[in-house]
């Protein structure tokens, strides 16, 4: 077949297009893997404080690469000098009093390398965090940040007043804990021979989920009118989850800190939202306020802060309004393989099953052990009877 000029002039134009196209991967050069990474976060509350140092990973397989047998010390605006020991591969610790940790007082970390590259930060003095004023929520019809997407939830907010502090920068760091149930005691199971619990086994009937939630929430009060803000928005919960479906519960820890450690945070939560998160297996590559100070050309991510810390915990059970629409994988129990109950039993080598109308029904070993889906069996102290 022949083609017509123009015709034949853009198929050679597409074929010349798609046949160069190749996955581009940035040269990041050698520097990219050769920096320090020290970030440590001192806080008001006595107890272990702790350091953690490392090397950074390349931006394609990031990992935690520590940096052992270094020498860290915290020292404060009043002389004082705190030695720091590894508690395990790259982490440093030191149990210090409530005491040692005032706000108001001014404190610096200083690592010294086994190579003996001397890293230090700035002075950063730690100030004084009003209480969580008030956590609520609201229910939604999507998330605020998505409202064209049909998911329905509810969205936490909380209430900050400052006034009085002088503190007008903050972070939020959140924790959510939910209850879940199994769908069944523990009855029947099969491992080689037939077994019946009588009376029914609920010992890994209820589990405690507990999460950290990936996102950074930074606020500055800094040009507002006053001191305070209403109704910031915090994590959304959706009703396609069994997150809500018997308690749920969130704990915000609200650190107040300094300029320069709210510019850290900040910048790295424009970066950490839109990838992943947070608690990936190295910091984003965001400076903050270390220096080398004797090997010209090294240089060294992450932050050293002093930061002062209130928290608060909601629980949240039946909310009005709110259906949960969310699938079981217990709902309903499957039909028994032709081959048995030894061609069921499948890796694990147990078969759970229920006694339906007479007929043997497996299901899934999550169905009868909660702990198949993570969490534990242990009441956390702060739960609810």
């Amino acid at each position: 077949m022949r083609l017509n000029s123009p015709l034949a002039g853009i198929l050679i134009i597409l074929v010349a297009m798609f046949s160069c196209i190749e996955p581009f991967t940035p040269d990041l050069g050698e520097s990219a893997t050769d920096k320090y990474v020290v970030y440590g976060q001192l806080t008001n509350e006595e107890g272990y404080q702790y350091v953690k140092i490392s090397l950074s990973s390349k931006v394609d397989e990031p990992a935690f690469i520590p940096l052992r047998s270094c020498r860290v010390d915290i020292l404060d605006d009043k002389g004082h000098t705190y030695g720091m020991n590894e508690s395990e591969a790259g982490i440093y610790r030191i149990w210090m009093s409530s005491s040692d940790l005032k706000p108001g007082t001014s404190y610096q970390i200083r690592v010294v390398t086994p190579s003996g590259v001397e890293i230090v930060s700035d002075f950063d003095q730690m100030p004084v965090s009003p209480p969580v004023d008030s956590l609520w929520y609201t229910v939604e019809e999507g998330p605020p940040d998505n409202p064209a997407r049909d998911l329905p939830g509810i969205q936490f907010h909380l209430d900050l007043d400052a006034g009085g502090t002088g503190s007008h920068y903050f972070r939020w760091e959140l924790t959510e804990t939910w209850e879940r149930h199994a769908t069944y005691p523990k009855i029947w199971w099969y491992d080689g021979r037939i077994h019946q619990t009588d009376p029914p086994d609920y010992s890994l009937f209820i589990c405690y989920n507990t999460e950290q939630i990936k996102n950074i929430y930074t606020l500055s009060t800094a040009n507002l009118a006053a001191n305070r803000y209403q109704a910031f928005q915090l994590n959304y919960v959706g009703n396609n989850s069994s997150r809500l479906a018997i308690m749920y519960s969130l704990l915000v820890r609200q650190y107040a800190m300094s300029r320069a450690a709210y510019e850290y945070w900040d910048q790295l939560r424009v970066n950490s939202n839109n990838q992943g998160g947070l608690y990936e297996k190295q910091p984003i590559r965001v400076r903050g306020n270390l220096e080398v100070v004797n090997a010209p050309g090294k240089e060294v991510l992450g932050t050293f802060n002093a930061v002062s810390v209130q928290e608060k915990r909601i629980f949240v059970n039946d909310v009005p309004g709110l259906e949960l629409d969310y699938e079981s994988l217990c709902h309903p129990p499957y039909i028994l393989d032709r081959g048995g109950l030894e061609a069921s039993r499948g890796a694990d080598r147990i078969l759970y099953f229920l006694i339906l109308h007479g007929a043997i029904r497996p299901i899934d070993a999550a169905c009868v052990d909660c702990t198949k889906l993570g969490g534990t069996t242990e009441k956390p102290d702060y739960w609810p009877e």
